[in-house]
C-alpha cells in the first residue's frame, strides 16, 4: 500500500543504468505515456534524501525516440530529463 510522502523511506543515493529512456512506452508493459520518462525523473526525486545523489546512464546522441524500445536523448530533451537536478558530472 501507498505511504503518505512524509512516511516513505528516503535514500542516500541510487543507481539507474538505461531504464528511464524504457518509461512510457509500453514496451515492458507499462501504459503510453509521452512523458513517462519525465515523470519517472521527478518520482524518484521524492525517494531520494536532500542532497542525495543520482548516478544515471542513458542513452545520449540526437533526439529520437525508436518505437517502443527506448529514446535517445538530445539537445531537447535531455535538459527536459534534468530539470530540477542540478548535474554534478558527465562522461
Amino acid at each position: 500500500q501507498d505511504l503518505p510522502p512524509d512516511e516513505r523511506p528516503r535514500f542516500g543515493a541510487a543507481i539507474s543504468i538505461s531504464s528511464f529512456e524504457h518509461d512510457g512506452l509500453g514496451r515492458y508493459g507499462d501504459p503510453l505515456e509521452p512523458e513517462g520518462d519525465l515523470r519517472a525523473m521527478h518520482d524518484v526525486q521524492g525517494l531520494l534524501e536532500e542532497g542525495a545523489r543520482l548516478f544515471l546512464a542513458v542513452p545520449v546522441g540526437s533526439d529520437l525516440v525508436r518505437w517502443n524500445m527506448h529514446r535517445v536523448y538530445g539537445r531537447q530533451r535531455l535538459p527536459l530529463l534534468f530539470e530540477g537536478w542540478t548535474l554534478l558530472f558527465a562522461v
